[in-house]
């Protein structure tokens, strides 16, 4: 589908002509002929489905209204070079970013454009992705301007850093809106670090590396996304999981429809995943012991999951007497099977040892019958030939 930027959308059922710049793009460019479906966006959350008539016009089916979104992503960043920023403000407005805020840094070393020009890759962004809402683009500001606005409208404020901080610390705020911001080229001032932080604002680990300004901005806006989300849904994600909820988790999931299909060696590999990305959840081991005792035959394993279940799982829960006897049970049957290789293992050590000395005699011999053999060939070499009689 075909989508085009309306400043305004007109109701269902009427006809009319796109403004020429977006006719040009729809016509010339998309090459629509009547019958192309069409879709118009106003940058508000308004959204039509058109069909495209004789005439290079088109006629409005269906309008419908997206509501606007509670989690709401600020980007405040330094400006890079021009082409840069292009490239920016379109991945910017295909993640969803609600406003744009360049900041004049200490060591900013660009300055802005036009907003004409920032506002139509704005457009062309949103037309691509069909996102309905167009970002803000705000004039430019300093940095102490900057945290002012962003204090004044209730907006958690990270900065992109290095800097490792769990993400769901309970000391982080949880406003709705969160805005991130990026500084330039060479990275910001230890007196801006300083606002920021005074400002309360958090570091948002983008990786062990510095990256460059364009690349830490859609990075920034990708992990907010999931941190937004996650908090919306009232996940617990990266940090742990629930022991109540841990039968829900997708990897243990996972691993029981495998399970139910026979794909033993698939569902352990998925139960080891949930075992080292929840290590304290005794359910994960439990189950991972269960699949290796009685699908893999995997005594050893299986110890080892029933062993770090009972470490985990609290005192009075009726599980727990269930497993101990299992566990006995296995480690029994383990060193039984234990006793027993290691005879076996005896016996072969001794057979080979057999062997290896029956193979010593047997070259020992071999090179008592090849010295012969050169004797004999010497002593002939020896002997002179007999004349012909005549």
């Amino acid at each position: 589908m075909h989508r085009i930027f309306c400043g305004e959308i007109p109701d269902a059922g009427e006809v009319f002509l796109p403004a020429p710049r977006e006719a040009e793009h729809l016509f010339k460019v998309f090459r629509a002929r009547p019958g192309d479906a069409v879709e118009l966006l106003d940058g508000r959350g308004k959204r039509a489905e058109a069909e495209v008539i004789p005439g290079k016009q088109l006629i409005i089916h269906r309008v419908s209204v997206c509501e606007e979104p509670q989690e709401k992503l600020h980007l405040c960043c330094a400006l890079p070079r021009r082409q840069k920023f292009d490239v920016l403000l379109k991945q910017a407005a295909e993640l969803g970013a609600w406003s744009i805020r360049p900041v004049n840094c200490e060591r900013s070393v660009a300055e802005g454009n036009p907003r004409e020009r920032w506002e139509l890759l704005l457009q062309e962004a949103c037309k691509q992705s069909g996102n309905p809402f167009l970002p803000e683009i705000f004039r430019e500001a300093d940095v102490k301007d900057t945290l002012e606005a962003l204090k004044k409208e209730n907006i958690d404020i990270y900065y992109g850093s290095v800097k490792v901080i769990p993400l769901f610390d309970d000391k982080l705020p949880r406003n709705r809106q969160k805005a991130v911001l990026i500084g330039p080229e060479g990275g910001f001032t230890g007196e801006e670090i300083a606002a920021i932080e005074a400002a309360g604002g958090k570091p948002l680990n983008l990786g062990p590396h510095i990256l460059r300004l364009e690349t830490a901005a859609v990075a920034a806006l990708a992990v907010l996304r999931l941190l937004v989300f996650c908090l919306a849904a009232g996940i617990v994600f990266l940090c742990g999981c629930e022991r109540g909820d841990i039968s829900r988790n997708p990897l243990m999931i996972k691993a029981e429809q495998f399970r139910k299909d026979g794909s033993f060696e698939d569902a352990r590999r998925f139960l080891r995943q949930a075992v080292a990305r929840y290590p304290d959840a005794p359910e994960t081991y439990l189950a991972l012991g269960k699949l290796c005792e009685e699908e893999l035959d995997d005594k050893l394993e299986a110890i080892y999951c029933y062993r770090n279940f009972l470490q985990f799982i609290p005192d009075g829960d009726p599980r727990k007497a269930e497993v101990e006897k299992f566990l006995r049970a296995l480690e029994k049957s383990f060193a039984e099977q234990a006793v027993a290789r290691s005879a076996e293992v005896a016996e072969l050590q001794k057979n080979n040892r057999n062997m290896q000395t029956e193979l010593l005699l047997a070259k020992r011999l071999i090179l008592s019958k090849q010295r012969k053999i050169s004797e004999l060939e010497k002593k002939l070499k020896t002997v002179p030939p007999r004349r012909k009689r005549r």
